[in-house]
């Protein structure tokens, strides 16, 4: 049996206005981004602020690296979280169907 390397992601996600960003991490992308298609959220914090468009992801070798980004990037303002995002997505578009 071949083992598959597994990677650790670390998101932002916001809600339809943008007027919210949340930031975690998992270790499942697909899974995440099926959850979100169907309304089912990871927390009481997505689940309220309606946080379903995903805006930007990292990919890591370790749950410790993601689990350290995710620490760091929590401590960011909007401001500099908008400047990562528009990295790799300038127009803060939902990258939800990137990932399926």
């Amino acid at each position: 049996m071949r083992l598959i390397p597994q990677h650790y992601y670390v998101y932002i996600v916001s809600n339809y206005s943008r007027t919210v960003y949340h930031t975690s991490s998992s270790d499942n992308m697909r899974l995440l981004v099926y959850k979100f298609k169907r309304s089912i959220y990871n927390s009481a914090y997505e689940r309220g602020q309606k946080t379903n468009q995903l805006m930007f992801y990292e990919r890591f070798n370790t749950r410790k690296e993601a689990e350290e980004r995710v620490k760091e990037i929590r401590n960011w303002d909007r401001e500099k979280k908008e400047k990562l995002i528009k990295k790799i997505n300038p127009q803060l578009l939902c990258i939800n169907r990137v990932i399926i």
